[in-house]
């Protein structure tokens, strides 16, 4: 993660805070080119290092390895939780990556889809890369934007109308970085309404009635506090300099659209991890796939999996039956208790020492 974190900084010119700024790229495979698509748009070193980790190294590596051909395929009436994969690719993600002089954050979009000679293995994927540019920003307008420049990549034939269609869309998203936005931080009631919700709460709804969070939440939250201690600020600011594991969990969408799920559990992960983490989350663009999965650190291909994986082989982190210190769960509850009696549109207190 260091050197990714190095070149974003060399990118991003020193110690000046960058200018806001848009790019667009895809990769992966078409059936305008016999092989993988040849580079478009990939004009900074952010993006060639997404291209490197999400598809050369992650995609790549799963399927060169056969791990998403081991998973056994199910009914189309399969329950969620009995899932074990996805058999096509669509899904969105974001990506949050903070250097020290500037905020970087991808938006993508992959899918399935063949090469002209018809393999069908690969996705082909797009991404925008945002340079101090606001995370609803991309929610609510690039991801949209990409649903559609999916659709015009489907339909063209050649790939001379894929270069065209990547570089007159890339013009039209810069045109649309002055569209006002209400911005707006996570809220209390965002948080009470996640922590609530019936897919945290199937094991102990006892918690909720007193004003409390689902044993779901609860155990999500431990594993943020605890799993993923590494990538909690330590004295101002987590060390970049030492090469640590990625950590991943797997979340419900409880109930959210899969683009507001991604950026209600980037937000989340914000609130208690380190600002300077290099935060992944991926949605699965597919009703019947609820999930969100969240990967703290530089993702592996190991981490990856996840992508094609259902539930049966990588379960929802609200269904992991952990240990709790009561401790814990007193004061995520305490917490939550406070967030329910504040305002609406009030920002998400501080959580307390956990």
């Amino acid at each position: 993660m260091a050197a990714f974190i190095k070149s974003l900084s060399r990118l991003l010119g020193g110690s000046s805070k960058p200018e806001p700024a848009v790019y667009l790229s895809a990769f992966g495979k078409h059936p305008g080119w016999n092989d993988h698509l040849d580079d478009q748009g990939m004009d900074t070193d952010a993006l060639v290092g997404v291209k490197r980790l999400l598809y050369v190294q992650g995609i790549s590596q799963n399927i060169d390895l056969g791990a998403w051909d081991k998973l056994e395929p199910q009914t189309p009436d399969t329950p969620v939780a009995a899932i074990t994969s996805l058999e096509h690719f669509r899904h969105n993600y974001l990506w949050h990556l903070s250097p020290t002089n500037g905020t970087v954050l991808m938006a993508g979009r992959m899918w399935s889809s063949v090469d002209g000679k018809g393999r069908a293995k690969y996705p082909m994927v797009l991404c925008s890369q945002m340079n101090e540019m606001p995370d609803l920003f991309a929610s609510r307008v690039v991801l949209p934007f990409l649903a559609k420049v999916h659709e015009q990549c489907v339909a063209a034939t050649s790939a001379e109308t894929v270069r065209q269609t990547i570089s007159s869309q890339r013009d039209v998203l810069r045109a649309r970085m002055k569209e006002p936005l209400t911005l707006t931080p996570l809220t209390a009631k965002e948080l009470v309404a996640v922590a609530q919700h019936p897919q945290m709460c199937a094991s102990d709804p006892g918690s909720v009635a007193q004003g409390g969070a689902g044993g779901g939440f609860h155990r999500v939250v431990y594993q943020f506090v605890r799993g993923m201690a590494i990538y909690r600020p330590v004295s101002g600011s987590m060390n970049k300099s030492v090469s640590i594991r990625p950590e991943q969990v797997r979340l419900p969408m409880c109930g959210m659209a899969p683009n507001d799920a991604l950026l209600f559990w980037l937000r989340f992960a914000l609130t208690l991890l380190d600002k300077g983490t290099s935060i992944l989350v991926l949605a699965p663009d597919q009703p019947e796939a609820p999930w969100v999965d969240l990967i703290a650190g530089e993702p592996s291909p190991n981490n990856l999996f996840c992508i094609k994986a259902g539930p049966k082989n990588l379960p929802f982190t609200s269904d992991i039956p952990y240990t709790l210190d009561p401790s814990l769960v007193r004061a995520i509850d305490t917490h939550i208790a406070h967030c329910n009696s504040v305002p609406d549109n009030v920002a998400l207190p501080p959580w307390p020492g956990l």
